[in-house]
């Protein structure tokens, strides 16, 4: 078939892509299968004959158009964060595509960068005036880096509110950078909310008036979103609830002993 091996193609999360390859004696019975590269080692082993549902679209695995020298799948869609291998299968009469073994070329390997949608954080805004730190660690995702950024929303979906939050510093924006140990606070999975843009330390409390729970909505660096436009955060990273104390309390009490805190 003289396909091309070792290519590499990016792709954004909840964009719509084209795939197309070049080579010989391609028809229209030739069929892929796109599968997360976590789950299948290689092309081939068990699990190829199956896409898996973080690119959508492939339905079949036919081609939309082609020749006998190039063939393109159109509308595939990256609906979650990952590395996927495309695996191909030569559809001829001696071969029906059902079979994991049948899918043992690989032809390329796609990424789709983006942000985990599973997040769950909790912080504090108190009625004092002591500043309290809040920060998101441990964000995972593929392709993650220096200058992605998050927005606050209080909207049914990510890129749908119309304003920003109030009590947020900066709109509700934090922009993600490497701060302190590299290894715990790397860039692109740790972020806080900060006094300014470019603030190095210089956190802000949420000065909310009332307890919530709002969006995280993600942006990638690559695209330059506006901190002002909510509408280019539409990437949905989970959900921070912010609690409000009326005041702190400090209370010492004893194991097994009555305990009150007023």
């Amino acid at each position: 078939l003289g396909l091309a091996k070792g290519r590499r193609e990016e792709y954004e999360l909840k964009s719509l892509f084209s795939l197309s390859i070049n080579g010989s004696d391609l028809r229209d019975t030739d069929q892929i299968r796109i599968v997360r590269s976590s789950e299948v080692a290689s092309c081939g082993d068990r699990g190829s004959s199956a896409s898996n549902r973080g690119i959508q679209g492939v339905s079949s695995g036919r081609r939309t158009s082609g020749t006998e020298t190039w063939s393109q799948w159109d509308n595939l869609a990256a609906s979650e964060p990952g590395e996927f291998r495309v695996c191909y299968c030569a559809g001829r009469p001696q071969s029906c595509c059902s079979s994991d073994t049948e899918f043992a070329l690989e032809i390329m390997a796609l990424v789709v960068a983006g942000v985990d949608s599973r997040h769950y954080y909790l912080c504090e805004a108190s009625s004092n005036t002591a500043v309290k730190d809040c920060r998101l660690e441990g964000i995972h995702g593929v392709g993650l880096g220096a200058g992605d950024a998050l927005m606050v929303q209080d909207a049914r979906a990510c890129g749908l509110a119309t304003s920003p939050v109030p009590g947020f510093p900066n709109r509700g924006v934090t922009i993600s950078r490497t701060f302190g140990d590299a290894t715990s606070q790397r860039a692109g999975h740790w972020y806080r909310f900060e006094a300014g843009p470019n603030s190095d330390g210089n956190y802000a409390s949420l000065a909310i008036t009332s307890g919530a729970t709002v969006r995280l909505c993600w942006c990638a660096q690559i695209r330059s979103c506006d901190p002002s436009r909510p509408s280019d955060f539409r990437i949905d990273a989970g959900l921070l609830t912010v609690v409000r104390l009326d005041r702190d309390v400090t209370a010492s009490c004893h194991i097994g002993g009555a305990c009150e805190a007023i």
